[in-house]
């Protein structure tokens, strides 16, 4: 995946990209799973579980709007009264896969700051 600030640039930079790896590092490129992308085009662009885009203010990093919703949809999964569950594990599970899902998106906003 190659990101640049136009479309053109970035299918210029997956040629030169292409070419050197499979020329100079003897490496195959998988051309139906490369992608070039100009993030100044696309609103709303998901990768790793993060949205990239533009808005009025400039560029932005943030967690993906189906991210966010996966989470929920997880969190109501574990936390559901369907069956009957002792609170204590419940509540284990839940704060374990909180944590988890908190650090992995926190890890850019220290990076940022």
């Amino acid at each position: 995946m190659l990101l640049a600030k136009s479309k053109r640039a970035s299918e210029r930079l997956l040629e030169n990209s292409t070419k050197y790896l499979e020329e100079k590092l003897k490496l195959t490129v998988n051309r139906e799973k490369s992608r070039t992308v100009s993030v100044f085009a696309i609103r709303n662009f998901k990768f790793l579980g993060f949205a990239l885009g533009r808005n009025g203010s400039g560029i932005y990093v943030r967690v993906h709007p189906k991210s966010w919703k996966k989470f929920k949809s997880r969190l109501k999964e574990l936390s559901s009264r369907r069956s009957v569950q002792i609170i204590k594990p419940s509540l284990e599970r839940i704060k374990v896969y909180a944590r988890g899902w908190l650090n992995y998106y926190s890890k850019y906003e220290e990076q940022h700051r």
